[in-house]
């Protein structure tokens, strides 16, 4: 299967990093569409040297719709959702296409490792995994157990989930050893055959694309695709603190309350226990 990789972006990153990794894989990648919305201005010039590069000119702004766009213009079986600033592993697309090799109703993961420690992002510091560690609890050990009772109702997942509070369950990646199945994946890296893309705007939101990967997650499900993390499928982020002012801090918070909570809501979640984790997130900002 030759493989389409889709990179939404609004050109305010240098994605040349990301398409080099790409094209450095070892397999080859047939095509890698950029959607940009057709009201930005990019200078495609500096992508003359990648061969197989397509600029596609989105009608409509959006990670996810840009995304959705590229969908479907991708002209391969296998075809990969990618962010504008994901460093792939060399053999990281290799994996994944063997694995859809053999499981056709499956969309399968990357495993992400943060760009400058090189840490697995799942990995555990202090009872929270390494992204926890920036984006979540200032708490101590004991009030995080508090804060993960009233965000989970115990119901962890050591396989990662979508908890009963609407707040994404992390998974415990040193107890498996083979791929596995999730109850949700990140969008950042994700490889699916053609047939089982989502084409419909699942996402109506404007700005940063809060939560996506939680209602694509969902709607993947609901097709009854599968969704696993490759252990082996390695691809690097840079984790942002945006916990580095309170200003930052609480724009983040009240953007991703207000989209968390259509989650929450369509999916007959808990909001009380929504609420309650919101609480617990800024009063431990300010009590840190």
């Amino acid at each position: 299967m030759k493989i389409s990789v889709v990179i939404p972006s609004i050109g305010n990153r240098n994605l040349i990093p990301t398409l080099r990794s790409i094209n450095e894989s070892s397999i080859n990648v047939d095509e890698i569409i950029i959607s940009i919305p057709c009201q930005v201005d990019i200078n495609v010039d500096k992508f003359k040297k990648f061969k197989n590069i397509i600029v596609f000119n989105s009608k409509v702004k959006g990670q996810v719709a840009q995304r959705i766009e590229g969908f479907k213009i991708a002209k391969n079986d296998c075809v990969v959702q990618m962010d504008d600033d994901i460093i792939l592993e060399k053999k990281c697309l290799e994996i994944m296409h063997d694995f859809l090799k053999n499981n056709h109703n499956a969309a399968v993961s990357a495993h992400f490792h943060d760009r400058i420690s090189k840490k697995s992002i799942y990995s555990k510091v202090e009872g929270l995994s390494f992204s926890n560690s920036f984006f979540l609890s200032e708490l101590d050990y004991f009030k995080n157990k508090i804060y993960n009772k009233i965000r989970t109702a115990n119901n962890s997942n050591l396989n990662g989930d979508i908890s009963i509070s609407g707040f994404e369950i992390y998974p415990n990646f040193q107890y498996h050893k083979e791929p596995f199945i999730s109850g949700w994946i990140p969008g950042g890296c994700v490889m699916h055959l053609k047939k089982n893309l989502i084409l419909s705007n699942f996402f109506p939101f404007q700005g940063k694309a809060y939560c996506e990967d939680l209602f694509h997650s969902i709607a993947l499900k609901k097709n009854n695709i599968k969704l696993y993390y490759h252990l082996n499928a390695i691809a690097f982020l840079e984790i942002e603190n945006i916990k580095s002012n309170f200003k930052m801090y609480i724009k983040h918070l009240r953007a991703d309350f207000i989209i968390r909570s259509q989650l929450v809501e369509q999916n007959k979640l808990s909001k009380s226990r929504m609420f309650l984790v919101y609480l617990i997130k800024l009063f431990s900002y300010l009590l840190k």
